[in-house]
């Protein structure tokens, strides 16, 4: 697989500058317009999405930094650096509880809607997005990603037990046709891929096993415990 990934760059004003807080999160949502104006039978048309963040993320303040297209494209709205507004009313307790992710975290929309399965380059590209990612918020010193977790992970059913959303607030995404696996396989070879091509030794050893982090093992044991997949 090709490590390769551009960018479409669509920025937004949508955002506050700078992290108050040392990143930590990838969190996952996804995205279409089929509320929107004039989109209603096409909900995966990405001029009606980047008009919905341009246009309605102005108006009811909700960005982030990346939407991945059905067809693997990818878009850029808020620099990295930069705080998107994607979280919201959110809440985690794992490593410690903290509510209001917004500054912790980088957040990656795909294109899709409940119920959806995500496409082949979906997962393609957003395995290559999320090690691109890991790797830049380290070179910026703005944090380090520890875990990928999904929106309905901090914004779902727990913020509604603590009283934080009403559970009509509460969000789904990306779905629980989201297939963790698959993510955290495809990311875990570009990161071998990468090494690799890197100078790093070909054999698949102890060592580089490893160097998986925990937060991968984390994610998978969320998503088997929050979708009851069992394995």
């Amino acid at each position: 697989m090709s490590t390769e990934l551009k960018f479409i760059e669509h920025f937004v004003p949508n955002y506050t500058k700078g992290h108050e807080r040392p990143v930590k999160f990838g969190i996952l949502h996804f995205v279409s317009c089929r509320y929107y104006d004039g989109y209603k039978d096409d909900p995966y048309n990405m001029e009606g999405i980047l008009k919905l963040f341009d246009e309605d993320g102005a108006k009811y303040q909700f960005s982030c930094h990346y939407i991945i297209s059905r067809e693997g494209t990818v878009y850029q709205l808020v620099r990295l650096e930069d705080t998107s507004w994607n979280a919201g009313k959110s809440v985690i307790a794992i490593p410690q509880y903290m509510e209001s992710l917004n500054p912790d975290s980088i957040a990656i929309e795909l294109v899709g809607m409940e119920g959806d399965n995500y496409t082949t380059a979906q997962y393609q590209s957003l395995a290559k997005l999320a090690v691109h990612i890991e790797d830049e918020v380290l070179k910026l010193n703005i944090g380090q990603i520890d875990h990928w977790v999904g929106h309905d992970w901090v914004s779902g059913e727990i913020t509604v037990k603590l009283g934080i959303k009403e559970k009509s607030k509460m969000k789904v995404d990306p779905g629980i046709l989201f297939d963790w696996d698959v993510f955290l396989r495809e990311k875990y070879r570009v990161r071998l891929d990468t090494e690799v091509r890197s100078g790093a030794k070909h054999e698949l050893k102890a060592e580089i096993v490893a160097d998986m982090k925990a937060g991968e093992c984390l994610s998978l044991w969320f998503s088997k415990v929050f979708n009851g997949k069992k394995k």
